[in-house]
């Protein structure tokens, strides 16, 4: 199942208390440009530090700079990549209508609705306040506010945590593998759109 029709009929059939959506490719499209991104991000280290760190993979990139220079050199980086997802947020981000219309429905519904992103909190709420979304969401998770990332399940376990409740009281939708991953090892009832 992988489009909003579908979706509405996995909700009907779910039991829970609480869905919990990813952000980026989910609810909206943040259109974050990656690839100038890593460039800037590799070309910076290399200016600063003489020697390139590959960052294809930006996660590991990042960890690759804490490895080899300090958290402090860490959080620098970090800031840059969580800046540039927060102009993303602001200026390009759109709106997925055949799925956020989902989000007051459920709130109609009495249900809890939160977020889990690996994209930063400050760009999550910047967007979801953009398109009319914050006031329905009941706690967000971000990048930072995650022990692990996906598809570690730890960040679904925090929101679990936070409301008290058991997997199967919860829906998680989502729109990647990692997504996937983390929902089913969680336990949790999970939903991919495309």
């Amino acid at each position: 199942m992988t489009n909003a029709l579908s979706l509405a009929e996995f909700l009907k059939q779910a039991e829970f208390s609480v869905a919990i959506f990813d952000l980026d490719n989910t609810l909206v499209d943040l259109n974050v440009e990656w690839g100038p991104l890593k460039e800037l991000l590799k070309n910076k280290h290399e200016q600063m530090f003489s020697f390139p760190i590959d960052f294809t993979r930006l996660m590991v990139g990042l960890e690759n700079v804490r490895k080899a220079h300090g958290q402090g050199q860490y959080d620098i980086f970090s800031s840059l990549v969580a800046n540039w997802e927060v102009q993303a947020a602001k200026t390009r981000a759109t709106e997925r209508k055949e799925l956020t219309k989902i989000v007051p429905q459920l709130k109609k519904e009495g249900k809890k609705i939160a977020i889990f992103t690996g994209n930063y909190k400050e760009a999550a709420e910047i967007a979801l306040k953009r398109f009319h979304l914050r006031e329905h969401i009941d706690f967000i998770i971000g990048r930072q506010e995650s022990p692990k990332l996906k598809p570690d399940p730890s960040g679904l376990e925090v929101i679990l945590a936070h409301f008290g409740i058991s997997p199967k009281e919860a829906v998680y939708i989502g729109d990647a593998e990692v997504d996937r991953v983390a929902g089913e090892a969680a336990g949790i009832p999970t939903f991919i759109v495309t």
